[in-house]
């Protein structure tokens, strides 16, 4: 009794204990989410406070949209994209925490122009004298006071210059020497490139062009931007290019052709390259392109209009391509250019789509593409004719050697533009003669196959029918009756397909029938069997299709198109020249005892989980109403149990 006593104050005690320890721990939790919280809350308080005023740039990933733009014009435009003035560059998402010098929006951005003055030459070692000044407007956020005191310089190649700062603007002067045109032969002028940075980072300015300026060896007229040239700069991969041309009737340039690009001040003159221009500007560009599709088969006449063709066409010689395709018998007129497409080449097997490219070249081999933002589509048409139909590769098809059974072919251009006209199978002998099948081809349902009877082969067309196996790989194709102008086409297979011929015959022993209808067919060598070989007939039936749908070694499993009257003898056909007379599998004890038992066991199981339900809920029944004689004290029990 005493030792009963003793466990039950012990018990009450380390209850006591534990209640303790949970109330401490309870409140040590909560000093330390409250010491958290505030912590979080002084935190996020402080960062309102200096959000606005300072400033720490995220490094952003290389893939971001944002990086490809080279203005803040182009930059803030963008979702999520801000444009750095210290740096001259797009991020996406800068986490901002120390600079004045970010700009979200386009209407922060500072404005950007360019005015370049002439004077009269000094000497006879000179043309005139530039000076090249960039102002500074809309500066919300005094850009200019930066530039002016970081270290500015003007850049560029090949010239002397120098700069100066004059209220709020960055002046670049040179003087043009005669020297400068030494290397400008074919043309009397010379393009010069300026470049203003500060702490050694170009300044971006908004028009590509700006950087750009040009100097005549000779006098004229004041208006350059006439009708005889069309310019066109844009940014590609942080180089900027600039392309001029002229017609031969400017009275300024004469026929001229310059290409310049730079990258942060290195400057690279295009000449003596193929250069391309891809839908960047609104005077060299492809305006229209009509028709944007056409057939494969060739023929069609598409017309081109390109922007200042008839200044590019001046003295050049001009050739299109469509979709990486020849368009033949090219035709120019002052606005447009008009020519006949070709069939792609004959191992084309997919319809080919791309951009429309025009080709200038000049005189001297300077050759100047100009590629259309729009898409040219070539589709297979409805009619026989060029292209022809292709087989594809590695193929492995297989048969016997009385032939008649099915294969199917895969490839391209089956129904489109068609094979209408009927087309049989051949194989190629080792004795380097043709053997053709004695049926036609299904007519193609789709345009990437056919379904084709395989060639007999026996003594008397050359084929030894004890062949070894390395004999029996055959090549083989298709031959198009009436393809086109009611002439035979030959389709050969590639030299990696093969058309083996199986030394073996299926052979069928007997057959049953599945409860859903499928019919089961066994024996061996039936792994080959094509899905469409098959048909069957049962007893005071008629023929029906039975598609196979699985193949192995030694059966095949195939589903009539008609439900099937259990029969204890079947007909079965294989192609055209191979048919049984198969009898109905006996069934195997085995089985019948496995069809009958798993029902009942299936019932035996529920009746028992239903007992064992049913008597579980009247012993808690049972326990509720009527408890024990030995329980007592219900508390003290509980107690006892929970130790």
């Amino acid at each position: 009794m005493n030792n009963i006593d003793d466990i039950s104050t012990y018990i009450q005690k380390s209850h006591s204990v534990m209640a303790d320890c949970r109330m401490l721990v309870k409140n040590i939790n909560y000093l330390n989410h409250s010491s958290v919280n505030k912590l979080i809350l002084f935190t996020y308080t402080m960062a309102l406070l200096f959000a606005p005023h300072c400033c720490t740039l995220e490094t952003e990933s290389r893939n971001t949209s944002c990086e490809n733009e080279f203005t803040c014009i182009s930059c803030t435009m963008k979702a999520q994209c801000s444009w750095i003035l210290t740096q001259q560059r797009c991020v996406k998402n800068p986490n901002l925490t120390c600079s004045w010098f970010i700009v979200n929006n386009k209407e922060e951005c500072p404005r950007f122009s360019v005015i370049t003055q002439y004077e009269d030459k000094k000497s006879d070692y000179e043309i005139s004298s530039l000076k090249y000044t960039v102002k500074v407007s809309n500066d919300s956020v005094d850009f200019m006071n930066f530039l002016n005191n970081s270290n500015f310089i003007c850049d560029s190649l090949k010239i002397d210059k120098s700069e100066i700062k004059i209220d709020g603007m960055m002046v670049c002067s040179t003087r043009i020497k005669l020297n400068y045109f030494a290397e400008y032969i074919r043309q009397l002028l010379a393009a010069f490139l300026f470049y203003v940075k500060f702490n050694g980072i170009t300044l971006r300015l908004d028009n590509f062009a700006e950087p750009y300026d040009t100097i005549y060896e000779h006098n004229c007229v004041d208006d350059k931007n006439n009708n005889n040239c069309g310019t066109c700069t844009w940014n590609d991969d942080d180089f900027t290019r600039c392309v001029k041309l002229c017609s031969y009737k400017d009275p300024c340039e004469g026929q001229n052709e310059l290409y310049i690009s730079h990258d942060n001040g290195v400057e690279n003159v295009w000449n003596f390259t193929s250069q391309e221009v891809n839908d960047r500007c609104a005077e060299i560009k492809v305006t229209a392109v009509h028709p944007l599709s056409v057939t494969m088969a060739g023929g069609t006449t598409i017309t081109i209009t390109v922007k200042n063709h008839r200044i590019f066409a001046n003295n050049r010689n001009v050739t299109v391509t469509v979709a990486g395709t020849v368009c033949a018998n090219t035709v120019s007129t002052p606005k447009t250019i008009t020519c006949i497409t070709t069939p792609p080449s004959e191992d084309t097997y997919e319809p080919p789509s791309g951009p429309v490219l025009v080709t200038y070249t000049s005189n001297n081999g300077h050759v100047f593409n100009i590629k259309s933002s729009q898409t040219f589509q070539f589709y297979v048409g409805t009619t026989c004719g060029a292209p022809r139909p292709v087989l594809g590769l590695k193929q492995e098809l297989y048969g016997v050697g009385s032939g008649g059974t099915t294969v199917t072919l895969n490839g391209l251009r089956f129904i489109k533009p068609c094979i209408a006209s009927p087309a049989r199978m051949f194989v190629k002998l080792p004795n380097s003669s043709m053997q053709f099948a004695s049926t036609y081809c299904d007519t193609p349902i789709n345009d990437s196959y056919i379904n084709c009877q395989t060639p007999q082969l026996n003594s008397s067309n050359g084929w030894d029918l004890n062949a070894p196996d390395f004999t029996r790989m055959l090549n083989f194709g298709l031959e198009v009756m009436n393809f086109a102008g009611y002439q035979s086409l030959y389709v050969n297979g590639p030299s990696t397909s093969y058309y083996h011929v199986l030394e073996n015959y299926p052979v069928l022993e007997n057959f049953e029938i599945e409860l859903g209808g499928s019919v089961v067919v066994y024996g061996n060598h039936l792994r080959y069997i094509h899905p469409d070989d098959v048909l069957i007939r049962f007893q005071d039936a008629l023929v029906m299709d039975c598609k196979v749908t699985s193949a192995a070694e030694r059966s095949f499993v195939c589903m009539p198109n008609t439900s099937v009257v259990v029969s204890k003898e079947m007909f079965v056909k294989i192609g055209d020249f191979l048919t049984y007379n198969v009898t109905k599998r006996p069934y195997v004890f085995s089985k019948l005892i496995w069809y009958f038992m798993v029902p009942w066991l299936v019932v035996v199981v529920f009746a028992l989980a239903c007992f064992y339900q049913i008597n579980g809920w009247y012993n808690v029944h049972k326990t509720f109403h009527d408890p024990p004689v030995n329980l007592k004290d219900l508390d003290t029990q509980t107690v006892l149990l929970k130790c």
